[in-house]
Protein backbone atom coordinates (compact mmCIF):
# COMPACT_ATOMS: atom_id res chain seq x y z
CA UNK A 1 0.00 0.00 0.00
CA UNK A 2 1.13 3.53 -1.03
CA UNK A 3 3.61 2.63 -3.53
CA UNK A 4 4.23 4.16 -6.90
CA UNK A 5 3.08 2.10 -9.88
CA UNK A 6 3.64 2.61 -13.48
CA UNK A 7 0.64 1.78 -16.07
CA UNK A 8 0.87 1.79 -19.96
CA UNK A 9 -2.14 3.40 -20.55
CA UNK A 10 -2.04 7.16 -20.42
CA UNK A 11 -4.01 10.58 -22.26
CA UNK A 12 -4.46 9.03 -25.28
CA UNK A 13 -6.68 6.27 -23.62
CA UNK A 14 -8.35 8.94 -21.66
CA UNK A 15 -6.92 8.77 -18.26
CA UNK A 16 -6.91 11.64 -16.04
CA UNK A 17 -5.13 12.38 -12.89
CA UNK A 18 -8.05 10.56 -9.89
CA UNK A 19 -8.87 7.90 -11.77
CA UNK A 20 -8.88 4.75 -10.49
CA UNK A 21 -8.70 1.39 -11.46
CA UNK A 22 -8.62 -1.97 -10.25
CA UNK A 23 -5.72 -4.83 -10.34
CA UNK A 24 -5.81 -8.26 -11.20
CA UNK A 25 -3.71 -10.92 -11.27
CA UNK A 26 -3.80 -12.67 -14.67
CA UNK A 27 -6.28 -15.23 -16.04
CA UNK A 28 -3.91 -18.23 -16.10
CA UNK A 29 -4.25 -21.58 -17.80
CA UNK A 30 -3.76 -24.66 -15.13
CA UNK A 31 -4.56 -28.85 -15.40
CA UNK A 32 -7.34 -30.27 -13.66
CA UNK A 33 -6.83 -33.88 -13.31
CA UNK A 34 -10.69 -34.20 -12.15
CA UNK A 35 -11.69 -33.24 -15.46
CA UNK A 36 -8.48 -34.26 -17.32
CA UNK A 37 -8.41 -31.16 -19.38
CA UNK A 38 -6.52 -27.85 -19.25
CA UNK A 39 -8.40 -25.14 -17.43
CA UNK A 40 -8.59 -21.21 -17.11
CA UNK A 41 -8.63 -19.90 -13.65
CA UNK A 42 -10.17 -15.90 -13.91
CA UNK A 43 -8.23 -12.80 -12.65
CA UNK A 44 -8.50 -11.77 -9.33
CA UNK A 45 -8.75 -8.83 -7.37
CA UNK A 46 -5.39 -7.64 -5.74
CA UNK A 47 -6.12 -4.24 -5.31
CA UNK A 48 -6.92 -0.56 -6.21
CA UNK A 49 -4.74 2.20 -7.37
CA UNK A 50 -5.39 5.90 -8.26
CA UNK A 51 -3.67 8.03 -10.69
CA UNK A 52 -1.16 10.66 -9.96
CA UNK A 53 0.12 11.98 -13.39
CA UNK A 54 -0.93 11.26 -16.65
CA UNK A 55 1.66 11.37 -20.09
CA UNK A 56 0.68 10.37 -23.57
CA UNK A 57 0.75 6.56 -22.96
CA UNK A 58 1.60 6.05 -19.47
CA UNK A 59 0.46 6.52 -15.95
CA UNK A 60 2.09 7.05 -12.35
CA UNK A 61 -0.17 5.83 -9.67
CA UNK A 62 -0.24 5.15 -6.05
CA UNK A 63 -1.26 2.17 -4.26
CA UNK A 64 -4.46 2.79 -2.55
CA UNK A 65 -5.06 -0.86 -0.95
CA UNK A 66 -3.66 -4.49 -1.67
CA UNK A 67 -5.02 -8.09 -0.86
CA UNK A 68 -1.25 -9.28 -2.16
CA UNK A 69 1.78 -8.66 -3.53
CA UNK A 70 1.73 -6.10 -6.70
CA UNK A 71 3.28 -7.35 -9.90
CA UNK A 72 4.86 -6.09 -12.93
CA UNK A 73 2.52 -7.51 -15.55
CA UNK A 74 -0.33 -7.47 -13.51
CA UNK A 75 -4.17 -6.61 -15.27
CA UNK A 76 -5.54 -2.85 -14.69
CA UNK A 77 -8.87 -2.17 -15.30
CA UNK A 78 -10.32 1.58 -15.51
CA UNK A 79 -13.11 1.82 -12.60
CA UNK A 80 -16.30 2.97 -13.48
Amino acid sequence: QWDIVYIDVGEVDGVVPGNTFSIYTLPRKVFDPDAGTMVTIPPALKGKLAVLNVHTDTATGIILQSSRQIEKGDMVSLDL
